[in-house]
């Protein structure tokens, strides 16, 4: 399983430590979890290229855009079967674990895990945009059955997943939830 992590610590003689020295170990998780290091600024690009983490507004939107570009270009590839799968995927584990979240709250207020499931929440509604946008693309191709029962499945999936609750939702957040959820929009 290439997602386990091993650790090798090798000590010199020269270098040996005594009982109750302490020292920092440096780990490498990859590349792969690089952009979680930028984020949290202690990435390869804070460093050279003084890039700032997700408390740098303009670094964080600079990441966000590159984000959603790579979205973007991956949705556009999608074949019909390789879209089924992702959207039933997200909506088993994504969409109906949010959405019973934020629909729990009922005349309340919204706590941190519901408040974060409300930003989650307009992500999906985004990424259903695009969805949708590819499912056009795919079936404007005259091989392509529009009816058939893989495309019926992936336009009532996305068209669960548009976020039309949000004015009903918004009086219920504090002012800097509402403020990132639509710097969302």
């Amino acid at each position: 399983d290439d997602r386990s992590i091993y650790y090798y610590v090798c000590i010199t003689k020269e270098c040996k430590m005594k009982k109750g020295d302490t020292v920092e170990l440096f780990a490498n998780y990859g590349d792969y979890y690089e952009q979680v290091r930028e984020r949290k600024c202690y990435g390869r690009a804070n460093k050279s290229e003084h890039l700032g983490g997700d408390e740098d507004d303009g670094a964080k939107l600079q990441r966000n855009f590159h984000e959603r570009e790579e979205v973007e270009k991956d949705i556009s590839s999608l074949e019909v079967f390789a879209m089924f799968h992702l959207v039933e995927f997200l909506t088993e584990n994504v969409f109906k674990p949010v959405n019973e979240s934020i629909r729990s709250v009922a005349h309340g207020k919204l706590d941190l895990r519901q408040q974060r499931h409300l930003i989650a929440r307009r992500r999906l509604h985004w990424v259903g945009e695009k969805l949708t946008g590819r499912v056009q693309e795919v079936i404007a191709h005259p091989s392509v059955d529009s009816s058939s029962e893989c495309i019926c499945s992936i336009r009532e999936s996305l068209r669960q997943w548009r976020f039309v609750s949000m004015p009903t939702l918004f009086n219920k957040l504090n002012p800097d939830l509402a403020k990132i959820l639509l710097g969302e929009l």
